[in-house]
């Protein structure tokens, strides 16, 4: 098979959408700045989600993100199911999800460790580190992309 049959039967020559940066709403609004700023920063576009059926929605309509930023538990489990269907998706083992909470344990680490996150804060033990795994995320995407 050629590159070009290749790329025509898998969709690896589709258009696809510029990178952009998913960030889940959390409780702690530094984070949100924190990822705007280093988006920003990195010449992405953010779409914040209030909600994890927001999020969803926003999966369906634009292809996976660069980076996700979500809170496990938010809307329940919600954070949980974003980066299910994001891991789900065509590309969607390229995109570095990055989770932050203020506590993770239990059923929830487990179901975390299933979608391979490039990166795990806690927010009582590590808030510092957030804005460099963040840009560590974007450097590490670009270089998998």
């Amino acid at each position: 098979m050629s590159l070009e049959e290749f790329d025509r039967v898998s969709g690896a020559g589709a258009q696809r959408d510029p990178p952009w940066v998913l960030i889940l709403k959390q409780d702690e609004r530094v984070v949100q700045e924190i990822v705007l700023v280093v988006a920003s920063m990195s010449g992405m576009m953010m779409r914040t989600c209030a909600t994890a059926g927001e999020a969803l929605e926003q999966l369906d309509q634009h292809d996976v993100p660069a980076v996700a930023v979500c809170d496990p538990t938010a809307s329940g489990t919600g954070g949980i199911e974003v980066a299910r269907r994001i891991r789900s998706q065509p590309y969607g083992d390229q995109t570095q999800i990055i989770v932050v909470a203020a506590t993770i344990t239990g059923p929830v680490a487990e179901a975390l460790e299933d979608q391979s996150p490039f990166a795990v804060i806690d927010l009582r033990e590590e808030p510092e580190q957030l804005p460099l795994i963040i840009q560590d995320a974007l450097e590490n995407w670009a270089i998998i992309a």
